[in-house]
C-alpha cells in the first residue's frame, strides 16, 4: 500500500511535520502544520486529512506470556479463531494479524472474544 501511495499523482507526503490544527467550519478546508525539525508553521489548503500513526501493536507486556511474531503481533492457535496458545486467553483485533481488513472485523472480533470467553468460563464451571 505504501508503494502505491508514494507513486500516486494525487497524494502528497509531508515528512517530519505535525498537524497543529485542522481548519474549516463545517468541513475540512486546510491544516496548520508545524515542521518538527525547523519549527516552521505553515498552512496547507486541503479538503481532507489522513494521518498515519504506524502499525506497532501494544503487546510488549505480553512477551514471555503469549507467542508473539517478530513484529509483536499475537500468534493464534489456528485460523479462523480468536484463541491464543494459552487456554482462556483470546485476542481482539489490533494485536494479531488476520486475513481480514481491520475496518471490516474490529467490532466483530470483540463480540466473538466476549462470546468465546463466556463459553470458556462456562466450560470450566462444568468441568
Amino acid at each position: 500500500m505504501q508503494d502505491r501511495a508514494l507513486k500516486h499523482p494525487k497524494i502528497d507526503f509531508i515528512w517530519d511535520t505535525g498537524i497543529e490544527e485542522i481548519l474549516g467550519e463545517d468541513k475540512v478546508e486546510g491544516v496548520r502544520l508545524k515542521n518538527l525539525k525547523t519549527g516552521e508553521v505553515s498552512t496547507l489548503p486541503c479538503g481532507g486529512v489522513f494521518v498515519a500513526i504506524g502499525h506497532k501493536p501494544n503487546t510488549d507486556f505480553l512477551k514471555g506470556h503469549l507467542d508473539l511474531d517478530e513484529t509483536g503481533y499475537i500468534k493464534l492457535a489456528k485460523l479462523p479463531t480468536t484463541q491464543t496458545g494459552v487456554p482462556g486467553v483470546f485476542r481482539c483485533r489490533g494485536c494479531s494479524r488476520q486475513d481480514l481488513p481491520p475496518s471490516g472485523d474490529c467490532c466483530g472480533f470483540r463480540v466473538c472474544c466476549r462470546y468465546r470467553r463466556g463459553a470458556f468460563l462456562e466450560g470450566l464451571e462444568h468441568s
